[in-house]
């Protein structure tokens, strides 16, 4: 891929889903990017009246990155699930949640 073609189709994607990127560099430390779209509302609150098939589930996630784990938990936490968040290796997981266990354990 030729450099900055990868910014270029990513301007384009956002601009098609009516949304914008910013870009902002300092010498020596890099660039940030940020990128803003919209979020349609029929994902962003659901008919609480439609059962969800998490309510009353216990679930763990198992996440590396504390943005996309947060981010799921906390919509599994508004579907009605309780939700706990563990990093990979953690030693609270396989205390509390045991090591290769199965449901016929």
């Amino acid at each position: 891929m030729a450099p900055g073609l990868g910014l270029a189709i990513a301007q384009r994607l956002t601009r098609l889903m009516g949304g914008s990127i910013e870009a902002t560099s300092e010498k020596s430390r890099g660039a940030v990017f940020k990128v803003v779209v919209p979020v349609p509302e029929d994902l962003v609150f659901r008919d609480m009246a439609t059962a969800s098939s998490v309510a009353g589930k216990s679930i763990v996630i198992v996440s590396a990155s504390g943005l996309e784990g947060a981010l799921l938990r906390e919509r599994l936490e508004f579907e009605g699930a309780e939700v706990a968040l563990r990093m990979p290796g953690s030693a609270d997981l396989t205390e509390t949640y045991g090591h290769g266990r199965s449901d016929n354990d």
